[in-house]
């Protein structure tokens, strides 16, 4: 520091991205308001959003904003800042820049300028290094003036040599030159890119040695304390750009590191540097000989590494206050071997990847190039909650931030406050209501609400749930999402589909995100409103769940800014939805509800007009037709669609087709000449083949027909760009129109499933069986009273048909999920009659005496998998069907033993005795004759 004025209350933060976030938060530590200086492109940026103040110093290029020192020592003194941190880039290695902060008397976070301007040459950094004892490479030094001069300064050192700018660094202004001929040629190119770099195309040269190792040391001074961090690998390179950074270094044995760590220090003391800083060496890894190569005199990009490998801690240095102890003085374990896992560093200090932001260039980008600065919000937000060292990837540590960045120090008025037109950050919500900015709902019209126009039709977007989910399976991360996110909502779209089943398991799994924290995001960025898919009872899961559970889901939701719920029943069987459409309007939520479409004999129109009378019923506010695998044809429309539109009454009917036999466009203008109001669509790089029919597709049919839409074309073109982009960045498919396949009719296996199976088919070296699976897919199908082929049921229909094609007999193995489907466990499936009232003497999950009528195949060959015992009453207690509220209101027959929440220990009681006997091989009586009464049996 070059003014020693502690302790600082205010500091300004003269950069942007990750390092200035860095510094907030150190600023936060120790006490002291950090101001944010921004430029109008990072006017949302998350730094803005963390600081206790922000000001604004100029448009969007660099060199009109952050690369000007007088506004920068402006907005200190307008915010009465007592320090600039130029953190790295930008100022902070501009002498000029250091002096002037000096001048105005504003402290200068970093070294002196007089440091950073004999380090920042390298020749007098050389001479400095060799003063002070230090090993440096063969060459001039001084500059060289011309390429003769160069040349004579080679013939002395010896070929082949280097030629560097002495101003330079990161690879610019260098050539590697192996005899005269060479250096005379590439002599004006090393000057003439050196001077376009940095302003300065002064040469020298230096000997090239060649494989030798990149190795660096960081150093932190205060004037009183010098030490060390250890070194930083850096030797894997590409164009003189560093690209993996390793630590403790696998060249250096422990007599070197202590010469090397020595010798950056005794730099360091001969040039009096104060703050952070680099020291670079090269290293002969044969001889253990090393040469200094210059010096870093800022904090570095990759600080953070030093700090993980040491348990220091720089942000007192840097902020000019005392070093602290070396908390550990010994390097960690050291012992070879082979690297077969890279766990990503978390937690506090620890820095997400860098975006790459338009009209800005930086210093470091992520691998992966995610753009917007959304990113580093989103792992900013969460990081709290993984903690340091998490498995679960590359997470920020928000060390509060975001509890305080809102309301913390704003009475001071000389500190601007953040720009108004930008959103706030998330605040978590203590009540279930929808919020105010979506209460009218926009576009999103129910029963209660329509537009008188029947002319009209509205789009929902599916492209950040089940467009990827069928193209990419559900591989698109939440960061890959946002940057577009406020496209989406000036498109026009009706509300977006935010939230599936397969969005847990996979957030979880494989992608290491939290799905509630990607719901909170995701709703709080989208002015447009959300929706969100469950599977009903079964929630995200094949299983079943209690009705408290079911509601404890709804509010939960609803919490995170879920506005419509979508549910659905795998069966058709909507005693399984009573609960997730009661507790949805409990919540606050518009409930739309889906009738899953297939192909069989039972599934006739008059089967659906049923199904939606029963929704009628339930009061929900949207009725779907959800056809996953694209068995809908515009002939089958012509007839169901009018039949559902008039049972549905005022009820807006929405539709949900995917593309897989390419019928789809054609199927939805059928429906909206059919009187639907709404349908599902994605844009078109994710459009099509398994996912949905395009919105661009869609939308061209809608006005060609004379509907009206609010969709805004110019806008979804940008959408379809930057998914395009996405697509060849991240070498995911994009859809394509799917040829018309008549087996798709025969065996109904979503294409998602089938790219699925044919991949384990090729693990097991079977793939040639893949036709004969499908055909037995059909077969089970029928078999098992055509289920619908749909989560879960296609899996499970798949399972058994591979068992069958496999083991060359069919039935020879029955996963317990079929016997649980046989004997009712799920609902009730569509080739059973009504079981009609409940009788004392049978359960509703008792079919004997039904399924062998409906199911004749499978019931006559294996009755004892669809019987059941008499009485079942621990199943039928826990039964998805023992919903009994708004059952009888539409004729559905309700269970014999209904399930209450207020007995739920009764019933966990009693089903513990039942299964801890009074006797070796025998039941408790007592407890099964009193368990009908416990659970309030008829």
């Amino acid at each position: 520091m070059t003014t020693a004025r502690l302790p600082l209350r205010r500091i300004l933060v003269a950069n942007r991205g990750e390092i200035a976030v860095r510094i907030i938060r150190a600023s936060r530590e120790l006490g002291i308001e950090a101001i944010q200086a921004y430029s109008e492109a990072d006017r949302d940026s998350l730094a803005v959003h963390l600081a206790d103040g922000s000001i604004c110093i100029g448009p969007p290029p660099s060199s009109q904003s952050y690369l000007k020192g007088d506004r920068m020592i402006d907005a200190a003194r307008a915010v009465k800042a007592d320090a600039i941190h130029p953190g790295y880039g930008f100022l902070s290695e501009n002498a000029a820049f250091a002096q002037a902060c000096e001048d105005a008397n504003i402290a200068f976070i970093g070294p002196p300028a007089r440091a950073i301007a004999l380090m920042g040459d390298k020749t007098a950094a050389r001479r400095m290094a060799a003063r002070a004892g230090v090993p440096i490479t063969p060459g001039s030094l001084g500059t060289v003036s011309d390429a003769r001069a160069a040349c004579e300064a080679a013939a002395l050192i010896g070929y082949p040599v280097l030629l560097k700018a002495a101003a330079g660094g990161g690879g610019r202004g260098m050539r590697v030159v192996r005899n005269n001929e060479e250096l005379a040629a590439r002599f004006t190119d090393a000057a003439r890119e050196a001077q376009g770099a940095f302003g300065n195309g002064s040469l020298y040269v230096e000997q090239f040695l060649e494989r030798v190792r990149h190795v660096e040391i960081q150093v932190l001074c205060d004037g009183r304390t010098m030490l060390h961090l250890g070194e930083r690998d850096c030797s894997v390179q590409r164009r003189n750009q560093k690209l993996v950074e390793e630590s403790p270094s696998p060249a250096l044995d422990g007599a070197v590191r202590a010469r090397m760590c020595d010798a950056a220090l005794r730099v360091c003391r001969e040039v009096d540097y104060r703050s952070a800083g680099t020291i670079e060496f090269i290293l002969d890894a044969a001889s253990g000989a090393f040469y200094f190569m210059e010096m870093n005199t800022r904090v570095q990009v990759e600080h953070p590494i030093a700090l993980q490998v040491t348990s220091g801690r720089a942000a007192a240095v840097d902020a000019g206050q005392r070093a602290p102890q070396r908390t550990c003085d010994r390097m960690p374990n050291q012992r070879g071997g082979l690297c077969t896992r890279l766990r990503p560093v978390a937690g506090p200090g620890a820095r997400p990847s860098l975006s790459r932001r338009p009209r800005h260039s930086h210093r470091l980008a992520s691998v992966r190039g995610i753009s917007h600065s959304a990113v580093l919000r989103f792992t900013d937000r969460q990081a709290h909650r993984l903690g340091p060292g998490s498995r679960r990837g590359n997470r920020a540590d928000a060390s509060g931030a975001f509890r305080n960045a809102c309301g913390r120090r704003r009475h001071d008025p000389a500190v601007p406050h953040s720009p108004a037109r930008r959103r706030p950050l998330p605040r978590r919500r203590y009540s279930h209501p929808l919020r105010r900015r979506r209460a009218d709902g926009g576009r999103m019209k129910s029963r209660k609400d329509r537009v008188g126009d029947n002319r009209r039709f509205d789009f929902i977007d599916v492209t950040l749930r089940d467009a990827h989910q069928c193209l990419w399976s559900t591989r698109m991360t939440t960061a890959m999402m946002t940057p577009v996110l406020e496209l989406i909502d000036r498109a026009g779209y009706a509300y977006v589909n935010i939230m599936g089943g397969a969005v847990f398991d996979v957030c979880v799994r494989y992608l290491h995100e939290n799905p509630w924290e990607r719901i909170g995001l995701l709703c709080d960025r989208l002015a447009t409103p959300c929706d969100g898919l469950t599977r009903a009872q079964s929630l995200y899961t094949f299983e079943l769940f209690p009705d408290d559970i079911v509601a404890l889901n709804s509010h939960v939701l609803a919490r995170r800014g879920i506005d419509v719920l979508t549910v659905y029943d795998a069966l058709n069987d909507n005693r399984n939805i009573v609960s997730s459409v009661r507790s949805g309007h409990e919540a606050g939520m518009k409930v739309n509800a889906m009738m899953t479409y297939t192909l069989s004999p039972v599934h006739t129109d008059a089967y659906y007009v049923a199904r939606t009378r029963e929704l009628v019923a339930l009061a929900v506010d949207f009725i779907s037709i959800k056809d996953p695998t694209g068995l809908l044809t515009p002939e089958r429309g012509r007839k169901l669609f009018p039949a559902v539109v008039k049972a549905a009454g005022s009820i807006p009917v929405q539709l949900h087709s995917h593309c897989q036999s390419g019928l789809a466009p054609e199927v939805y203008e059928i429906a909206m000449q059919s009187g639907f109001r709404l349908g599902y669509t994605a844009t078109a790089p994710l459009a099509n083949g398994a996912s949905l029919p395009a919105t661009e597709d869609v939308l061209a049919r809608a006005r060609n027909l004379g509907f009206v839409t609010s969709m805004n074309d110019g806008v979804l073109a940008e959408i379809a760009g930057y998914f395009d982009w996405l697509c060849e960045r991240e070498g995911k498919p994009r859809g394509k129109v799917a040829k018309y396949d008549s087996a798709l009719y025969e065996h109904q296996i979503p294409g998602g499933m089938i790219s699925n199976l044919r991949s384990q088919l090729q693990t097991m070296k079977l793939e040639h069986r893949l036709p004969e699976i499908l055909e037995e897919a059909a077969r089970v199908g029928q078999d098992l009273g055509y289920p619908i082929v749909v989560s879960p049921f296609a899996q499970y229909i798949v399972t058994q048909a591979t068992l069958n094609v496999v083991q060359g007999k069919r039935y020879a193995t029955i996963p317990d999920e079929i016997r649980k489907y046989a004997r009712g466990y799920y609902g009730r499936p569509a080739a059973t009659r009504s079981l009609g009232p409940p009788r004392a003497t049978r359960t509703c999950c008792s079919l004997r005496s039904t399924t062998a009528n409906y199911l004749p195949r499978f019931a006559i060959r294996f009755p004892n998998v669809v019987s059941a015992p008499r009485r079942s009453p621990s199943w039928s207690a826990f039964s998805p069907l023992a919903q009994t509220s708004n059952m009888r209101a539409f004729g559905l027959p309700a269970p014999t033993l209904p399930f209450r929440r207020r007995n739920l220990d009764c019933v966990i009681a009693a089903a513990a005795a039942i299964l801890r006997p009074a006797r070796p091989h025998a039941g408790n009586p007592q407890a099964i004759q009193k368990l009908p009464e416990l659970c309030g049996n008829d």
